[in-house]
């Protein structure tokens, strides 16, 4: 089964993509801050990452350069959240190897379909 980690620190956001995710196959794996969701890169090897950029404890831009970082995750889809596209964020997020942005707020359909595009489902 296909494993999709969801990191962000709004509970009611990881819900709803929890949710959508599950209902069309997925098993997803969720963390509410940064350091913990790269514990669970480590321990569980997901197919693919949704990452916010702000969070409480690091933002998705350091969290994205550790996965990085890890041969393992070179080509591993990750699609960065973010309620702020500025030029500065999106430079260096594509620097750090993001597959992905989506502005928030998004449609959660959308959403699905890009995962579904980079896991070619």
């Amino acid at each position: 089964m296909t494993k999709i980690l969801v990191v962000d620190d709004d509970p009611t956001l990881v819900e709803l993509i929890r949710v959508t995710l599950k209902i069309k196959g997925y098993k997803v794996l969720t963390a509410n801050e940064a350091r913990l969701g790269l514990n669970i890169m480590l321990k569980e090897q997901p197919d693919m990452a949704i990452i916010d950029y702000m969070m409480d404890d690091r933002d998705g831009l350091s969290l994205l350069k550790d996965i990085r970082s890890i041969v393992d995750f070179k080509n591993t889809p990750i699609i960065m959240l973010t309620a702020s596209g500025a030029p500065d964020i999106v430079s260096k997020a594509i620097q750090y190897g993001v597959t992905d942005f989506m502005i928030k707020p998004f449609k959660v359909l959308m959403l699905l379909k890009r995962v579904e595009q980079y896991l070619k489902k």
